[in-house]
């Protein structure tokens, strides 16, 4: 009797295992990056490796170039399950994850090459698992690049330059700190908004890197392109923690893929444009700015009291770890 409720019991459980290999798993991903950009086409092989690798039981439908909305909005729908992944700016997550703004605090970093070390030496893990707390989860670390300012009819090359300039930025509260600390009149707006009032004349420029303004069409409506080169600005593919965990751990595993190797192919594919999307400004006239190490300091100098405004909000011992990791990496690279 006891051998036949076993096996009984065995075969119960044989069914359910079975039962689980069948479901399939519908993932909705959200994100502001535009079609035919290096962000798109390694999302689009994300969702390819996933479905083969899952043998169909997960399928991925891809909304990219904000078909959901802005950052903010496809953030929250995350957060209420409406979808179950996406590609966001460390800006946009910041407003939900504040430990994240120790990233895109103003002249935080010099070169890509000093990000890329403090970011994957010192800042994933803690910035990961604060992620995670609130119900995100990382499958890869890439990047939008640095900042600089777009404007339609002024030149900047020092802070002074931009007094009495309406510009767009970005919905962050770091952002518009350090604008307010460079005396900008800011205009917090979604990603769709910002070419209607270029072209209407509203905002007179915007910051942002020369991939997504060139992806957005907004380099049609400016003459200069000023190489600031004020924010860095990662971002991050996630998932929502709690859809995550929810999944057969075969799935979980697929899902993740590998992280590192994820994070690397994002930032290559941006990063190899750059220069040649700058000569594609030029070659339409517009004229690129590029600062001096001098010029950039009276940026770093002015917006420097933004960090201390946001230090008990992203955490003191996390800033100063950030501070030391930075200090740690141009002292081994000193000239």
């Amino acid at each position: 009797m006891n051998s036949l409720v076993s096996i009984c019991a065995a075969l119960l459980l044989s069914c359910g295992l079975l039962l689980g290999q069948d479901e399939v798993f519908e993932i909705r991903f959200g994100t502001a990056a535009p079609d035919d950009t290096p962000w798109a086409d390694q999302l689009k092989a994300i969702k390819k490796r996933v479905e083969a690798e899952s043998g169909g039981r997960i399928k991925m439908k891809l909304f990219l170039g904000s078909k959901l909305g802005g950052e903010q909005e496809m953030i929250d729908q995350m957060r209420r399950g409406e979808i179950q992944g996406g590609g966001f700016s460390t800006g946009a997550m910041g407003e939900i994850v504040p430990e994240l703004q120790v990233l895109e605090l103003p002249c935080m970093f010099a070169t890509v090459e000093e990000a890329d070390y403090v970011i994957d030496n010192f800042m994933r893990e803690p910035l990961e698992a604060a992620l995670r707390r609130r119900n995100f989860e990382v499958i890869a670390w890439g990047e939008n690049g640095f900042r600089s300012f777009g404007t339609t009819n002024r030149l900047i090359r020092r802070p002074d330059d931009l007094q009495g300039l309406v510009l767009r930025v970005q919905e962050s509260r770091v952002h518009a700190a350090a604008f307010a600390a460079l005396g900008i009149d800011a205009k917090p707006k979604p990603l769709t908004e910002v070419l209607p009032l270029l072209n209407s004349g509203a905002i007179d420029g915007f910051d942002n890197t020369p991939l997504f303004t060139t992806a957005t069409g907004w380099f049609n409506s400016i003459k200069y392109f000023c190489m600031t080169e004020h924010i860095y600005q990662p971002a991050v593919v996630v998932y929502q923690a709690e859809f995550y965990a929810s999944l057969p751990p075969d799935l979980q595993a697929i899902l993740k893929g590998d992280v590192e190797e994820e994070s690397r192919i994002s930032r290559a594919g941006v990063r190899e444009l750059n220069e040649e999307l700058l000569r594609g400004f030029e070659e339409r006239d517009i004229q690129v700015i590029r600062l001096t190490d001098e010029e950039k300091i009276e940026f770093e100098e002015m917006t420097w009291g933004v960090h201390e405004q946001f230090r008990d909000e992203i955490g003191s011992d996390l800033l100063d770890l950030c501070y030391d990791a930075i200090r740690e990496y141009r002292e081994q690279h000193e000239e």
